[in-house]
């Protein structure tokens, strides 16, 4: 067992011998002024991150879960993470750091979700804060989303160019019609960020037809449909996003089919195809630009997402429309 530094590190903390502290971690926790809180003990390396960093020192309770702060250290000393856990979550301030000491991203945590004001920085100064905000849904389902989201330029002043993500619509007042009321899905493994949606997850409002209002459909990949529907039938304006907040597509739907017009759109945000569905069907002239917004050669050939497939009877004449 370590006597000296380590063991007054502990102080009122369970006394146990922590791992060979190679890197002098003990000494930079004091100079840091952390300490552990009562009924726990101060360990490094391995005992904190098994298989990952070993620069790492931290406070476990008596399970050996982390319980207390855990601070990841550069090889010059620097303290690089703070975080703070209780009884294996992350629960508390965290903050990042370079190695030259400036401030990367700092907020807190409750019970493993982002929550509150977060704020990045590059190269010292400020370039993005919001706030991350928890939402119960029928069945007891937390879901964090990111809240008035703003970025900053050099300068400091707001990128009013900059994508910023707004109140998300079941956060405000009334998010449903009538008796209707917000339920959720979400996957097995719990609660996610907002750029880390469930696979096949969703928030919608449901009454005793089926969904009502709208409807926000998540996907694995990060992106998100905004729908609506009417008596469980999709119907209405369906809007669908990138994982970093970018329009990707919108147009109507009508009966569960998309009906009239659409628009498509590149990551940049400029126009890809626009063009009109007939009941799910593509029809018309179809117009198709280059990220550039250069209008590309025409085609009678939808964009290949677009893709649908007739069917013919035997006589060679189309059936009945639904």
């Amino acid at each position: 067992m370590h006597v000296g530094l380590l063991g007054l590190l502990a102080g009122a903390c369970v006394s146990s011998a922590p791992a060979e502290d190679v890197h002098g971690l003990g000494e930079l926790w004091s100079a840091a002024g952390e300490s552990c809180p009562d009924e726990t003990r101060f360990a490094v390396g391995l005992d904190c991150q098994p298989g990952l960093r070993t620069r790492v020192s931290c406070c476990l309770d008596a399970d050996s879960d982390l319980h207390g702060p855990r601070v990841e250290w550069h090889s010059s000393g620097a303290m690089i993470e703070r975080r703070q856990y209780e009884r294996g979550l992350r629960h508390g301030s965290h903050a990042e750091w370079s190695r030259d000491g400036s401030l990367i991203q700092s907020g807190q945590f409750e019970e493993d979700i982002r929550s509150g004001t977060w704020k990045r920085y590059d190269d010292g100064l400020l370039r993005s804060s919001g706030e991350y905000r928890t939402v119960e849904l029928a069945g007891g389902t937390y879901i964090p989303r990111r809240i008035p989201w703003q970025w900053f330029r050099a300068d400091g002043l707001v990128d009013e160019q900059a994508v910023v993500w707004d109140t998300p619509w079941w956060l405000g007042p009334d998010p449903c019609p009538g008796d209707a009321e917000l339920v959720g899905l979400v996957a097995a493994d719990g609660p996610k960020r907002w750029d880390q949606s469930p696979e096949n997850g969703s928030i919608h409002c449901r009454d005793d037809k089926g969904r009502q209002g709208r409807h926000a459909r998540f996907e694995k990949n990060g992106r998100w449909e905004d729908t609506h529907f009417v008596d469980d039938v999709e119907s209405g304006l369906r809007t669908l996003w990138g994982g970093g907040g970018t329009r990707l597509s919108e147009g109507e739907m009508h009966d569960g089919r998309r009906h009239g017009e659409w628009t498509f759109l590149h990551l940049n945000q400029t126009v890809y195809a626009t063009g009109r569905y007939l009941r799910g069907v593509p029809v018309g002239e179809w117009s198709w630009f280059n990220d550039a917004g250069e209008r590309m050669p025409h085609t009678d050939r939808p964009p290949a997402d677009l893709v649908s497939v007739t069917l013919y009877s035997a006589d060679g004449r189309l059936p009945p429309s639904p």
